[in-house]
């Protein structure tokens, strides 16, 4: 693993790169892993900030049902999307959380799809907003 992997900005990543982005509990940033064919399943960054489009909010089942029978985090809820650096800015929150919900929520309401979707940190947790 490489230094400068865990300290690319937005531009750093290939405009159109279709990935998957989870929250890294332990450093406390996006993690980006790439769905391209020559890196499928690599993590190839570390971020502070993302941006998608065409978006899929994923929650495995399986894995949710792990936390909740250990009480304890796992990796089982991602945003699957095309990477872009300049998306347009979000105007809906939305969150996940395993022991109240079964998929991320958005003004109280499930959602699964969304247009376009940013998201930076803001004090130390995730901030993510998505346009529908």
């Amino acid at each position: 693993m490489t230094a400068e992997r865990y300290n690319r900005k937005m531009t750093d990543i290939p405009e159109g790169t279709p990935v998957d982005i989870y929250w890294n509990l332990h450093k406390k940033c996006f993690s980006v892993k790439s769905r391209a064919r020559d890196s499928y399943g690599r993590v190839i960054a570390h971020a502070q900030n993302i941006g998608l489009t065409a978006v899929t909010l994923i929650v495995s089942d399986k894995g949710r049902q792990r936390v909740l029978r250990e009480q304890r985090k796992n990796v089982h809820a991602y945003l699957r999307g095309t990477w872009t650096a300049t998306p347009p800015a979000g105007t809906a929150p939305v969150a996940y959380n395993p022991y109240t919900h079964t998929t991320f929520m958005c003004a109280d309401q499930p959602i699964h799809q969304a247009k376009t979707l940013t998201g930076t940190i803001h004090n130390g947790r995730p901030k993510v907003l998505i346009s529908q």
